[in-house]
């Protein structure tokens, strides 16, 4: 209780045992709790100086703090050339689009990729080859190709009832004027010049009948050989500047046998000489029955003008 006169406050009577005295200090407060609490109370302490005790050892041994720790890292990645910024690969044949540049950083300036546009397109000239002049394609796989007529250096060419202007069964028809009467003449030139022919032929004169032959005749002949089952044959029409010098129309013609004129001929044709004057004209395809190809010419044709019928060069395929 406390003294009225002198302000003073008497302090509480202390039990016994003194409890007072630790009740009203802090290691008095701790020794009452009870056993499991004060375990409790030292766990939690000891916690906590831990944790400060680890952040005090982190922020010492990290001079410079954060920032000096990515300042580093940063000049890592430029040491190993490791890009900081990685731009989306190009199609082929497309350029990339420039991607936006990065904001700058206050702590590292980025290092850019440059992407390089795809190699340019090589421009590919293709030629067409021009067309062939040649007449006609030879025909595929293995086979004999062979020309004849007149001034050919291969085959064999042969003439039959040959006679001059003026006499024979052909001279009272047509003109009587050298090199354009009614027999039998050469031209230097105006059939086929190429291969083995130097390009003259011959001009034969007409029966005077366009059915009936007359003793004149030309003979084509090719020794093939062995093995052949077909033969293809074109037939060169001159052109000499002069009508009258190739003017079959038709001009006939016999596929035989053999060159004896006593065969019989397989097939017979045609060929309007004066509509393919300056040309090769493909007349057929033909069956091989031995070794040997022939052609002959029959004079037989209308001619009241002084028309020839014209001689030149023949070509010959045979395939298996």
């Amino acid at each position: 209780m406390g003294c009225p006169d002198c302000g003073a406050m008497s302090l509480p009577s202390s039990g016994p045992d003194g409890s007072w005295v630790a009740r009203e200090t802090l290691l008095g407060r701790i020794s009452t709790l009870s056993r499991p609490r004060r375990a409790l109370l030292v766990t939690a302490v000891a916690v906590t100086l831990c944790c400060f005790v680890g952040v005090g050892a982190l922020l010492s041994e990290v001079p410079g703090g954060a920032r000096g720790n990515e300042a580093a890292f940063e000049d890592d990645l430029s040491g190993r050339s490791v890009p900081t910024r990685i731009s989306p690969s190009s199609l082929p044949g497309l350029i990339a689009s420039p991607s936006p540049s990065p904001t700058p950083s206050r702590r590292a300036t980025p290092t850019s990729t440059t992407v390089k546009p795809p190699p340019a397109k090589v421009s590919v000239h293709v030629e067409t080859p021009a067309p062939s002049k040649k007449p006609a394609p030879r025909p595929s796989g293995p086979g004999y190709t062979g020309w004849a007529g007149p001034g050919c250096t291969t085959n064999v060419y042969q003439e039959y009832g040959r006679y001059h202007s003026g006499g024979g069964y052909g001279g009272g028809y047509g003109h009587h004027q050298p090199g354009y009467g009614g027999g039998w003449y050469d031209l230097p030139s105006g059939g086929y010049r190429g291969s083995t022919c130097d390009g003259r032929f011959t001009a034969i004169p007409m029966s005077g009948h366009p059915y009936e032959d007359g003793q004149g005749t030309a003979i084509w002949s090719w020794q093939i050989g062995k093995g052949y089952d077909e033969c293809h044959l074109a037939v060169y029409v001159p052109n000499s500047g002069r009508d009258g010098d190739a003017a079959g129309n038709p001009t006939v013609y016999q596929v035989l046998a053999s060159a004896s004129s006593g065969h019989y001929p397989q097939a017979t044709f045609g060929v309007r000489q004066i509509d393919h004057r300056g040309s090769l004209v493909a007349v057929g395809s033909y069956p091989v029955e031995g070794e040997s190809f022939t052609v002959r010419l029959l004079d037989r044709g209308q001619a009241s003008w002084g028309a020839h019928h014209a001689a030149a060069q023949m070509r010959l395929r045979c395939t298996t």
